[in-house]
C-alpha cells in the first residue's frame, strides 16, 4: 500500500537495471504496489549520468509529493531525468536483474521519429516482457518496421 508520507522506496521496490555497453542509459525500475491503477505495472526512469543516478536515487529516497489529489512524480523522481537525450537510434535489450522482473526493450528513436511517438524523455520508448522469447520476438517486430536501426543484445553471462 503507497504511504505518501514515507520515502517512496518504502513503498515501491526498486531495481536497477545496468546500461551494458557505453552510450546505453541504465534503467531505474520501480513496480506499482498492487491496487494502484496504472497502465502498466513499471515505473521506469531512463538514466543517462551519474549525475542524474545520484539524483534519482535522492528523490526516490524522500516522500513524493501530493498535488492535484494524486502523486507528483514531474516534480520528484521524474524531473531528476529529464533532460534531452544523448546518443544515437538504437534497441537494445535489457536483462532482468533479479528474478521477477520482466525483460525490457529499449527504443531510442532518432528526433524525426520520436516527435510522433509522445516517448519519455523526448526520444524513449520501453516495452516489458515476461520471457526472453516474448523480448526477442517484440525486438524483431520492431526491427521489421525499422530496419536501419541498430540492435543490441547483451551477453547472457551478465542475466542474474
Amino acid at each position: 500500500m503507497i504511504d505518501p508520507t514515507r520515502p517512496l522506496t518504502s513503498w515501491m521496490p526498486i531495481v536497477w537495471y545496468g546500461g551494458f555497453l557505453p552510450g546505453l542509459p541504465d534503467l531505474c525500475v520501480g513496480r506499482w504496489p498492487a491496487g494502484v491503477a496504472a497502465k502498466t505495472p513499471w515505473k521506469v526512469w531512463i538514466v543517462e549520468t551519474p549525475q542524474e543516478r545520484a539524483a534519482l536515487l535522492a528523490s526516490v529516497a524522500k516522500p513524493v509529493a501530493i498535488r492535484g489529489g494524486g502523486l507528483d512524480f514531474k516534480s520528484g523522481p521524474d524531473a531528476m531525468v529529464s533532460g534531452p537525450i544523448r546518443g544515437d537510434s538504437v534497441i537494445a535489450l535489457y536483462l532482468p536483474p533479479e528474478p521477477g522482473w520482466p525483460w525490457f526493450t529499449v527504443g531510442r528513436w532518432p528526433p524525426e521519429v520520436a516527435l510522433g511517438i509522445g516517448a519519455q524523455r523526448e526520444a524513449y520508448t520501453w516495452e516489458a516482457d515476461a520471457t526472453e522469447a516474448a523480448a526477442l520476438d517484440r525486438i524483431a517486430r520492431m526491427r521489421s518496421q525499422m530496419p536501419h536501426m541498430p540492435v543490441v543484445v547483451p551477453d547472457r553471462k551478465q542475466a542474474n
